[in-house]
């Protein structure tokens, strides 16, 4: 419980991104209720490796768990509480995926008839194919980023700042797309 609570309130958590604290802290709250009342000089790797594969079901949980083990064990050999990384050899769960469907031309062409200039799907879909940025840096962008021609928009993962030509497509689905409101998203 001890070195999740330094690792929580240490500077490097702090300075990760917001979405990142998010999930390591959720991950670290659970890990602190099972396993708190424990010593966490006495964890060792085939524990580590018991409590990842537990999560095999669900490939990506058990990444996170383990990359958010591996800061925790870092923090805590920097703080003395080990003396040695219990995450050191465990093995990731492999991710079987075949990724994500990149559309077509002509699945863009049909979802484009389906939601015409002014509807929220068409605004959404445009911000996204024309600024080829995250999602969460998408839903974040309004009117006020709109510069000279360009869309200025700081990436919450990386904390890069870009300025992104507004593509004419992309111009003429915002001025047909009229709100009120800080995000263009809402």
């Amino acid at each position: 419980a001890a070195a999740v609570a330094g690792y929580l309130a240490s500077a490097t958590f702090a300075n990760l991104a917001d979405e990142t604290r998010r999930t390591r802290r959720n991950i670290l709250e659970r890990f602190r209720e099972a396993h708190g009342e424990k010593r966490i000089a006495k964890l060792e790797p085939h524990h580590v490796q018991a409590m990842v594969e537990a999560k095999a079901k669900t490939p990506s949980a058990a990444r996170n768990l383990l990359n958010t083990l591996r800061a925790l064990m870092q923090h805590s050999l920097i703080t003395r509480l080990i003396k040695a990384d219990p995450t050191i050899g465990v093995k990731r769960v492999k991710i079987k995926t075949a990724g994500f469907h990149t559309w077509t031309e002509e699945e863009i062409a049909k979802f484009e008839k389906r939601h015409p200039l002014g509807t929220r799907a068409r605004l959404a879909l445009g911000l996204l194919l024309y600024t080829a940025q995250r999602r969460g840096d998408v839903i974040g962008m309004g009117r006020q980023h709109v510069q000279n021609g360009t869309i200025r928009v700081r990436q919450s993962k990386t904390g890069i700042s870009l300025e992104i030509p507004i593509h004419t497509e992309l111009q003429t689905i915002l001025e047909a797309s009229k709100s009120d409101h800080l995000t263009f998203l809402t």
